[in-house]
């Protein structure tokens, strides 16, 4: 049932990307600029694909929600997003959480950075280059908190006593990026995207993930842009199984076949690209998402 819903869902997105110019916003032209910006998440990491060694075409492997926002409006699209970028390695600053290291190893990104350039400085380079940039989308600060778990381990006391630092720094962070993308002259759309918890029973992780998404949307919403809800859509898929989305694929399985990864599958990616489109006032994929699941 699964699958066969994943492949009637992934038709649909195709079969609308192929609309034609008169069926779409006069705002999203041909050949307009997209400029997606974030972690692994927009990546579209997959955690079954090894790295070590890679196989032939990596990319070809991972795929997040900005390639399906990008064929259903048109856009030309540039992923600079980077697995393991925290909000203070976006800037250039520590800690990070494994995109310097993937960078160091010069394993394939969707774009091509200059040495030591940062992904604050490749989005504003970016925008100044491209005046016809229609759409800015980003998920960041999920590797901030994942580093706080490392830290803490099981220590509830460490991560409640640390967790507003983290917060605060995100904020900052997050702040300076807007900053710098509305520096630009960039007047566009910015959808940011939430984080969904890996299991909606963990109080401890879905409660740190609410605030971290507190805190995404009033920044967000203090530079005029919007945020697209992922974790409350997953959060509702979910409930029916225990508030696990790896049980109704909408991200992957730990490789121990217990719980759920962090990333989605991209059956979850196309839930979250239609967020993006929704929060652009664009929603027009003809299914029912919350039907899909009534005979699972």
């Amino acid at each position: 049932m699964k699958r066969v819903l994943y492949v009637v869902l992934v038709l649909t997105v195709l079969a609308i990307g192929a609309a034609t110019a008169q069926d779409r916003a006069p705002y999203f032209d041909h050949h307009a600029s997209y400029l997606a910006l974030g972690d692994s998440i927009p990546f579209g990491f997959n955690p079954f694909v090894p790295l070590t060694p890679p196989p032939p075409n990596l990319l070809h492997y991972y795929h997040g929600y900005p390639p399906y926002v990008s064929e259903f409006l048109k856009l030309d699209l540039a992923n600079a997003s980077c697995p393991g970028q925290t909000s203070s390695s976006f800037l250039g600053f520590p800690p990070d959480n494994g995109c310097n290291q993937y960078r160091s190893a010069q394993l394939p990104l969707f774009v091509t950075y200059a040495p030591l350039e940062t992904q604050k400085e490749y989005a504003v380079s970016f925008l100044a280059a491209h005046r016809d940039t229609r759409l800015a989308t980003i998920t960041i600060g999920g590797d901030d908190l994942l580093i706080l778990l490392k830290t803490c381990g099981s220590s509830v006391s460490c991560i409640e006593t640390d967790l507003p630092g983290v917060l605060a720094t995100f904020t900052t962070n997050l702040t300076e990026i807007y900053v710098a993308i509305r520096s630009t002259g960039y007047e566009g759309p910015i959808v940011a995207v939430n984080y969904a918890s890996s299991d909606y029973n963990n109080a401890l992780e879905t409660q740190a993930l609410s605030q971290l998404n507190s805190a995404m949307l009033k920044v967000t919403e203090s530079f005029n842009g919007k945020v697209a809800d992922a974790f409350s859509a997953f959060e509702k898929e979910s409930v029916v199984v225990g508030g696990l989305p790896c049980e109704v694929g909408l991200s992957f399985f730990n490789a121990s076949g217990t719980g759920c990864d962090v990333h989605p599958t991209p059956w979850g990616q196309l839930v979250i690209a239609k967020l993006v489109l929704h929060a652009l006032k664009e929603d027009r994929f003809p299914v029912d998402l919350s039907r899909l699941y009534e005979n699972h």
